[in-house]
């Protein structure tokens, strides 16, 4: 009988062993594809964008869930735990730049006080045009202030822009405007290179300094423009936060520029920044392929299976942020920050080494834009002036943003 028992529990131990041998890699929950060719991309349209996608299919799955963009299977996590553990898969001098985003703000703050108050403001126009202006001065090292090149270059990136956010939405790469708005690019950027021949690049062939130009637009300046956009607004029309906003600025610079040693002190106007980057979903979601097999909480990823982080979910779980709707820069205090996982928020992507290159350059250009327009500027939203999000590579105002400005 003992025997009996005996081989009955071991039968039963190896059973457990075995099933949760069977079970350690559990399938990631999620979509099958509506059609063979297109995945899951109708379920996209229908949503309007990726992150709306991915919003309900993170209610719908939990934090981990995937789906298939045409024929590629994609995984999504949306929590600080699992952004965690998927930052293990993945692991310039700085001071110089301060005074050329600086010059570039003034001349901006130059301007606008040349119109003088309650003039229309078209934020996205002008604040473009100071985006290509650093591009040119960080690479080039001298502004190329001809308005006619400026305009070019922000006309035909647009036009590219636009076509890599078809790709979210549909297969089709026919591509014939966003090449033909490259090769506009391209041409700007041959003209610029010839007038700096007495000064060449140290290496590199010429299209390598233009796709350069091209991929630097494309990622944290493009976040920066936005961000600074959607910035003015929430303070055009949260009057209180701008106050509190210039009322820092006067304490803690007085007449003094913003520099790299000075920066920290605006502790409030990085709170302000930083909320402006969650509440407006800025960045909605980042992806980059795994290229190694793994496991995310239980979960099997397959080597060279694309992992999509969806910040936007996470910037507006309830769990981490109470009212993620209500634009709240004390969300962002010390003492409320301690409050949440360190992950919760992480605006610019994959945790670890693998973060966005260009987050303190995009952070050091927009508090010095803020600071420089805010020190002369007081800024109005125009009356009846309500926009709502589009969500895309980066979420944009769905319309022009109008503001006016009284002089200080």
């Amino acid at each position: 009988m003992e025997f009996i028992i005996y081989v009955v529990i071991s039968l039963l131990a190896l059973f457990m062993l075995l099933y949760q041998r069977s079970n350690k890699h559990k399938p990631v929950p999620g979509l099958q594809p509506t059609s063979e060719k297109d995945g899951n991309l109708s379920d996209i349209n229908r949503f309007g964008s990726l992150h709306e996608f991915l919003l309900n299919l993170h209610e719908r799955f939990g934090s981990i869930a995937s789906f298939w963009m045409g024929q590629t299977y994609v995984v999504s996590i949306a929590s600080p735990e699992l952004f965690k553990q998927h930052g293990h898969f993945f692991n310039r001098p700085f001071k110089m730049y301060f005074s050329n985003i600086q010059t570039v703000a003034n001349n901006l703050a130059d301007k606008w006080s040349k119109l003088g108050n309650d003039n229309h403001i078209c934020l996205s126009q002008d604040l473009s045009s100071c985006l290509f202006k650093l591009i040119l001065r960080a690479l080039f090292g001298k502004c190329y202030d001809d308005e006619e090149i400026i305009h070019k270059l922000v006309q035909n990136f647009n036009k590219c822009w636009g076509e890599m956010e078809k790709r979210l939405m549909e297969l089709d790469d026919s591509g014939d405007v966003k090449n033909s708005a490259l090769e506009e690019v391209y041409s700007v950027a041959k003209d610029i290179i010839n007038n700096r021949k007495t000064n060449p690049p140290k290496r590199g062939e010429e299209k390598m300094l233009i796709d350069t130009i091209f991929e630097t637009a494309t990622s944290e300046d493009q976040v920066f423009s936005d961000k600074l956009i959607w910035c003015l607004y929430f303070l055009a029309k949260h009057q209180d936060l701008q106050d509190k906003v210039y009322e820092e600025i006067k304490t803690q610079l007085g007449n003094d520029e913003v520099d790299f040693d000075n920066i920290q002190k605006l502790r409030y106007t990085s709170q302000v920044l930083q909320e402006t980057l969650r509440c407006a979903v800025i960045g909605p979601w980042t992806a980059r392929v795994q290229e190694s097999e793994g496991e995310i909480d239980g979960f099997k990823i397959p080597k060279d299976t694309p992992v999509i982080h969806a910040l936007g979910v996470s910037f507006q779980d309830e769990r981490y942020w109470q009212l993620p709707k209500k634009f709240n820069p004390d969300r962002f205090s010390p003492e409320n920050s301690r409050s949440r996982p360190p992950m919760a928020f992480q605006p610019f992507g994959f945790s670890g080494k693998r973060s966005c290159v260009g987050y303190r350059f995009v952070f050091a250009t927009a508090t010095i834009f803020l600071v420089t327009l805010l020190k002369r500027f007081k800024i109005k939203i125009v009356n009846g002036e309500d926009v709502k999000p589009l969500y895309g590579l980066v979420t944009r105002p769905d319309k022009e943003i109008w503001v006016t400005i009284d002089t200080r």
